[in-house]
């Protein structure tokens, strides 16, 4: 003979409600609904996180979200980080209330100099949903100092602009060095060309970047450099009209006084002033101030003077009265 529960015992799973058996058969128990398929009803935020950078065995906190924007509770899942030097508290099976915000805390710690990449994976609507936020870090030697800020100017759309920055150690020991791209738009910020690994005692040295942007008005983002963060800006401008090729020039085991020519083509329907050439480095520009008709070409002469014994860099800055167009940046290199 099969027992069929007697209201007394379901008391306690029912809440309080009222008891009845029909046909011999318990009532079920009533359960709250819980959101599995509105897709995209819990939204993370932000989906990129930096810790910035830090000291070696230094730890920092960082925190994202996650928001159930449906009218019923939602079922979620918080992975654990890919990397151990990520570690968040809240890691396995929560439910989120609807209209409600849940904080996920994440702690950085590394050990070892270098950049560090991890990710977290959330999912959502019964594991159909899942989301992948990035862990950006950095670790380096808090005795390097960099120039605080670097601003590329007024950069026009479809070009680019060159950076540069100095850092320098000022101890009595070789220290380490590190540098990570850390962006709040995307990888419109680069390194150019080869950097050290390592600064000596009382040295310093120059990192040099480019920025090609990709959405125009303001531009503000991050370099890890070292412990040090560096704020990076810049003001995209609408298509320049100013066309100059090539974008740099390289001299490679070549005389003092030798010579390349940088060619510059207004595109534009109206004439375009080249009022002043600032140029840095063991280089001599010749051509300004001239006025670029439209559809014509002015030629920019850059020479090498000082015949350096060692490889050397700098910038051509060909400055022009065009508001979107401004200033258009040339990259040059003496290569011994």
């Amino acid at each position: 003979m099969r027992l069929i529960p007697s209201c007394a015992a379901l008391v306690f799973l029912v809440f309080g409600t009222a008891c009845s058996e029909v046909d011999g058969v318990a009532p079920p128990v009533p359960k709250p609904e819980v959101n599995t398929d509105d897709r995209g009803s819990v939204e993370v935020a932000p989906r990129r996180v930096s810790f910035g950078a830090a000291a070696p065995g230094e730890s920092v906190a960082r925190t994202f979200r996650l928001t159930n924007n449906s009218a019923h509770p939602a079922q979620v899942f918080v992975g654990r980080s890919s990397q151990s030097e990520f570690v968040s508290e809240q890691s396995g099976s929560f439910t989120i209330a609807a209209g409600e915000t849940m904080a996920v805390d994440v702690a950085f710690t590394g050990n070892e100099l270098g950049a560090y990449l991890a990710s977290i994976d959330v999912e959502a609507c019964a594991g159909g949903c899942r989301t992948t936020v990035e862990l950006t870090a950095a670790v380096g030697s808090d005795k390097i100092r960099c120039e605080p800020y670097l601003d590329f100017g007024s950069v026009g759309i479809d070009s680019c602009a060159n950076g540069t920055l100095r850092c320098t150690n000022d101890h009595l020991q070789r220290e380490m060095f590190s540098i990570e791209v850390s962006s709040n738009v995307d990888s419109d910020v680069s390194i150019v060309g080869p950097i050290p690994t390592s600064i000596g005692p009382r040295d310093s040295t120059d990192v040099h970047l480019s920025f090609c942007p990709s959405e125009l008005g303001g531009y503000e983002s991050q370099l890890l450099v070292g412990a040090q963060e560096i704020r990076v800006t810049a003001f995209v401008l609408g298509p320049q009209k100013l066309k100059c090729d090539p974008t740099s020039l390289d001299f490679i085991d070549i005389p003092r006084g030798a010579r390349q020519t940088v060619r510059c083509e207004n595109q534009g329907l109206s004439p375009i002033t080249i009022t002043e050439l600032a140029i840095e480095g063991g280089f001599s520009a010749y051509g300004a101030p001239v006025t670029v008709a439209p559809f014509a070409t002015a030629g920019i002469d850059v020479e090498v003077w000082q015949n350096a014994p060692v490889s050397t860099q700098g910038d051509l800055s060909i400055i022009t009265d065009h508001l979107e167009t401004g200033t258009v940046l040339i990259y040059l290199r003496e290569i011994r």
